[in-house]
C-alpha cells in the first residue's frame, strides 16, 4: 500500500536560499500592487481543494478532518490507541493538544497543506494559463510559500481596504474579504485581466449541510451541558453549510446557521483584550501582543515548558515557564471563533460561536491554517533562540520518538517524528525573521531580538520605560487548572484584581478584570460520535494544565496599597457564560524590573519573581443565581 509523502516544495530562491513564508498582510499588499500571480494561485488552488470529492484525502474537507472531526481515518491510518471507552468503529483522533508534541504535529500538518496547495497550483497553470505565460507562473508558484498570519503584530493602513484598520490586532485583510480580485483569462485567451472572485479564506463552504453530508464524513453536533442551569444544549455544526466567526446564536432560525455570518469584526474586539493603558497619554498595549513579547523574550528552563500547557512539576517551579506557545494559542481560537451559543446576561457585544473555538471544527476554518503558520513561526524564531533546547527534557523527551501520525515522511510506511521537523528549511521553506543572508544561514541573535521588540514590545517599552522606578516592578499571575473538569467541555477561566461586583465576572468589560485563560478543549461524551483519545488518557491520569498571564498593568491600580492587601479571585465560566465550580490554583509573582531587563529575562536562578499571595475563587454571590 501506498501513502501519501509529505516532502514540502522544492525549489529555491534564485539566491540560493529558500523561499520564505511571509507575513499575509504584506504579502497581499505587495500582491494587489504587484503582477498579482502569486494571489491568483493561492485563490485557484484553495477554491479548487475546496470543491474537490471527499472522497479525496488532498481534498479541503478531509484535510481538515485530520485535526478532529468527523473522526474518520487519513492516508490509511489508525490513529494511536486510545483508553476503552473509545467507540471501536470510530478513529479516536489524532490529537496532540496539551502534549510535548503540538508544536512539531501542527509543523507537518501546515507543510502537507502548503505542499497541497502548491500541487494544485501547477494543476491550474498547466490547464488554465496560456502556454506563453506558463513559465513566468510556474516560477511564481515556486517562490511562494503558505503566508502566516502574524496575530500579535498591529495591524497596517492598506489603501481602498477600510476593513484593514490600524494600529489595532486585527485578523489579516484576506480573512474579511468576501471577494478578491485575481487574474483571469481575457476573451481572447492569450492575456489576463482583473476580475473579481469568491475569496476562499473567508470561509468555507461544504456542498450541503455538514450534518447531511454522506458516512463517514457526516458532522454530528456537539452536545453541550450547562451544569448551573442543567441545560442540555448542542452547538449546530451540523446545520452549517459554511464555517462562521460568532454566528451561531441559540434562539436563531435553523436557516441563519446554514450560512452564518463571518461577524471578523467581533473577532478583532476580542483580539484586543484586554487594552491595558488607556490614558491619553500611552496607546493601548493588548495582552496578547505582551504575551507573545513575553514568550519570545523569557529564557525558559526546555523546550517542554515553552512549547505545551501540559502541566510537569519538573518545570512548573519557575513562574516563568507557565507561559506557553499552547496556551497562547488556545486562546487565539476563541477570540477569533467566539464560542458563546446561548444568549449572555451581560456583555452582548461577544455573544456568537465560530467554529474556531471548536477543536472538533477549528481546522475547517480557512483562516486556521494561516493562523497555524504563524505558531510554526514562533516555534522557528524561539528554536534559532534556542538552538540548545530541542526536546531537552525528560518529560518532553519521552515522546520524542513518537510517531506524528498521520503524516507520511514518503509512500512507504514511515511515518515522521518531531526530529524530522527539527530543520524547517530541509522542508522546503523559511521564515525572514531567522533568514540569514546565505542558504541555510540563520539571522544574528541579536538582530532577531531587534525585530521582535519592533514588532510586538515597542507599546510595552513605551509604556514601561514611563513609569517611575517604584512603579516599575513586574508582576505575573499563574494559573493551574484541570483542562477535563467539566469533561472536556471548553471553559474559560476569568481573573480580577480587586474586589469583586457580584454581576461583574464576564470578561474584559467587567470591573478589575486582568485576563482569562481558555481550554480550548471539547466534551469528551458525544455519544456515538468519536471522541480524543490522548484526551481520555490525559483526563484519566488526571493530568493538569497551566498557565501564566501579564498583571503589571493591571496592579497599577494599587500602586499606593501594599500587593499583599489586593485581593485577587477567578471566576470559571462555561460556553453559556455561566458560573461553573472547578478546581483551580492562582498564583500572583512580583519580580523587581521589568520582565525585559531582567537577567536572563526572567530564566536566571529561579529568584527573580518572588511570590505574592494566591487567589481565590469569587464569593459565592457573583454569578450565583442561586446554590452552587
Amino acid at each position: 500500500m501506498d501513502f501519501q509523502p509529505i516532502t514540502g516544495i522544492n525549489t529555491k530562491a534564485p539566491d540560493g536560499r529558500t523561499p520564505v513564508r511571509k507575513d499575509i498582510d504584506i504579502w497581499f499588499q505587495e500582491q494587489v500592487q504587484g503582477n498579482s500571480i502569486q494571489l491568483t494561485l493561492f485563490v485557484e488552488a484553495l477554491a479548487a481543494i475546496q470543491s474537490h470529492p471527499l472522497e479525496n484525502q488532498l481534498s479541503y474537507f478531509r484535510l481538515a478532518g485530520i485535526h478532529s472531526a468527523p473522526w474518520t481515518s487519513w492516508d490509511n491510518v489508525k490513529a494511536p490507541d486510545g483508553p476503552d471507552v473509545v467507540p471501536k468503529d470510530k478513529i479516536p483522533g489524532y490529537c496532540v493538544h496539551n502534549d510535548f508534541t503540538f508544536p512539531t504535529w501542527h509543523r507537518v500538518y501546515m507543510l502537507l497543506f502548503e505542499q497541497t496547495l502548491y500541487d494544485e497550483m501547477l494543476v491550474f497553470i498547466r490547464k488554465n494559463i496560456p502556454e506563453a505565460l506558463q513559465d513566468t507562473w510556474t516560477q511564481e508558484a515556486g517562490q511562494w510559500r503558505l503566508p502566516y498570519w502574524d496575530f500579535a503584530r498591529f495591524g497596517d493602513y492598506i489603501p481602498d481596504f477600510p476593513q484593514a484598520t490600524e494600529g489595532i490586532l486585527r485578523l489579516p485583510i484576506m480573512a474579511m474579504l468576501p471577494d478578491v480580485n485575481i487574474l483571469v483569462v481575457n476573451s481572447d485567451r492569450q492575456d489576463m485581466e482583473l476580475a473579481p472572485r469568491q475569496n476562499p479564506l473567508y470561509k468555507y463552504k461544504a456542498q450541503t449541510e455538514m450534518g447531511k453530508l454522506d458516512d463517514p464524513y457526516k458532522i454530528k453536533g456537539e452536545n453541550g451541558h450547562d451544569k448551573g442551569s442543567g441545560l442540555d444544549y448542542t452547538y449546530p455544526w451540523d446545520k452549517c453549510v459554511s464555517t462562521t466567526k460568532y454566528g451561531i446564536r441559540q434562539g436563531d432560525p435553523e436557516t441563519a446557521w446554514t450560512n452564518a455570518e463571518q461577524n471578523w469584526r467581533f473577532s478583532n474586539q476580542a483580539l484586543n483584550e484586554h487594552e491595558w493603558n488607556k490614558e491619553v497619554i500611552y496607546k493601548p498595549l493588548p495582552t496578547l501582543q505582551e504575551m507573545t513579547y513575553r514568550l519570545l523574550t523569557y529564557d525558559y528552563d526546555c523546550w517542554g515548558a515553552f512549547a505545551t500547557t501540559q502541566y510537569m512539576e519538573r518545570h512548573g517551579q519557575k513562574p516563568i515557564n507557565w507561559l506557553s506557545l499552547e496556551f497562547i494559542h488556545n486562546n487565539i481560537h476563541n477570540w477569533v471563533g467566539g464560542s458563546q451559543f446561548t444568549p449572555p446576561q451581560k456583555e452582548t457585544d461577544l455573544w456568537g460561536a465560530g467554529h474556531m473555538s471548536s477543536v472538533a471544527m477549528a481546522a475547517f476554518d480557512p483562516i486556521f491554517f494561516i493562523y497555524h503558520c504563524n505558531i510554526d513561526r514562533l516555534t522557528a524564531i524561539w528554536q534559532t533562540l534556542h538552538k540548545d533546547k530541542w526536546f531537552d527534557d525528560p518529560d518532553s523527551q519521552a515522546v520524542q520518538a513518537n510517531d506524528l501520525a498521520p503524516f507520511h515522511k514518503d509512500s512507504a510506511d514511515k511515518f515522521y517524528t518531531s526530529d524530522h521537523v527539527q530543520y524547517w528549511r530541509k522542508l522546503g521553506y523559511d521564515y525572514d525573521i531567522v533568514q540569514g543572508d546565505k542558504p541555510d544561514e540563520d539571522r544574528a541573535d541579536p538582530d532577531i531580538r531587534t525585530k521582535i521588540r519592533s514588532l510586538y514590545g515597542v507599546r510595552t517599552h513605551e509604556v514601561y520605560d514611563n513609569l517611575p522606578d517604584w512603579q516599575r516592578k513586574d508582576y505575573i499571575i499563574t494559573v493551574l487548572y484541570d483542562r477535563y473538569a467539566l469533561n472536556g467541555e471548553a471553559y474559560a477561566i476569568n481573573i480580577f484584581l480587586g474586589h469583586m461586583v457580584d454581576d461583574q465576572f464576564h470578561g474584559q468589560n467587567s470591573v478589575n478584570f486582568v485576563a482569562r485563560v481558555y481550554t480550548f478543549s471539547s466534551s469528551l461524551d458525544q455519544g456515538s460520535e468519536g471522541s480524543c483519545g490522548n484526551c481520555k488518557t490525559q483526563q484519566r491520569k488526571g493530568v493538569l494544565s497551566m498557565a501564566q498571564v501579564p498583571a503589571t498593568l493591571a496592579m497599577r491600580r494599587f500602586e499606593y496599597d501594599d500587593t499583599e492587601d489586593v485581593p485577587m479571585y477567578f471566576v470559571a465560566v462555561d460556553r453559556c457564560n455561566n458560573r461553573v465550580d472547578v478546581a483551580v490554583t492562582l498564583e500572583i509573582w512580583q519580580a523587581e524590573e521589568p520582565f525585559f531587563l531582567l537577567p536572563g529575562r526572567g530564566g536566571g536562578e529561579g529568584d527573580e519573581y518572588q511570590h505574592i499571595k494566591g487567589g481565590e475563587k469569587a464569593p459565592d454571590s457573583v454569578g450565583h443565581s442561586g446554590p452552587a
